[in-house]
């Protein structure tokens, strides 16, 4: 659960990556988004259109930062240039966070989904007291099943997703993360 005493600390920083909140600025980026079929499967909600993204930052914005059960996104953004690279989301169920990430196709393959993924699963933890972080994606999704991997996670059920697509379920709590951390002694965790 968010610690009421917290103001929700934005934007994230890593070593490569500025994870914040979407802005109108995004709108030309979310549209590329959202035109790679793999992104827009996975994140619908982005808009494929300038008016449709516009009208999702304006969504965006009307949230509170990681309020309970809302679908809070944060944009991939890189330090060096500013570019767009993908999205992160954070659904906050209490003491347990979902997360979910999305990169265009052009970024793949470059440690951007795991460094920005790695970023969200520690402000999870240290910044907004959760416990427990979980992700889902598709049996047939490789590179996210590594990043979840990657992140420590382990596989802990095999279920329908929304749309009945069969899906595994990761997650990793807390003492186990900081472990994992605890334990990251040659620097590329």
């Amino acid at each position: 659960m968010i610690r009421p005493e917290v103001d929700v600390p934005l934007p994230i920083e890593s070593e490569r990556l500025l994870i914040r909140r979407f802005e109108m600025r995004d709108v030309p980026g979310i549209v590329k988004l959202s035109s790679d079929p793999t992104v827009d499967e996975a994140a619908p909600e982005l808009g494929a259109t300038p008016e449709a993204a516009a009208s999702y930052v304006d969504r965006q914005q009307a949230l509170q930062p990681f309020q309970p059960d809302a679908l809070f996104d944060l944009a991939i953004t890189r330090r060096s240039d500013g570019a767009l690279l993908g999205m992160l989301t954070l659904i906050n169920r209490g003491a347990t966070g979902e997360l979910g990430y999305a990169l265009h196709s052009d970024h793949r393959g470059e440690g951007f989904g795991t460094e920005a993924a790695a970023a969200l699963v520690a402000f999870a933890f240290a910044e907004l007291g959760m416990t427990r972080v979980t992700a889902e994606t598709a049996v047939t999704n490789q590179p996210s099943r590594r990043v979840m991997e990657r992140l420590g996670m382990q596989l802990e059920e095999t279920r329908p997703d929304r749309d009945g697509v069969e899906a595994f379920v990761y997650g990793i709590d807390r003492d186990d993360w900081e472990s994992e951390v605890d334990g990251d002694t040659d620097g590329d965790g």
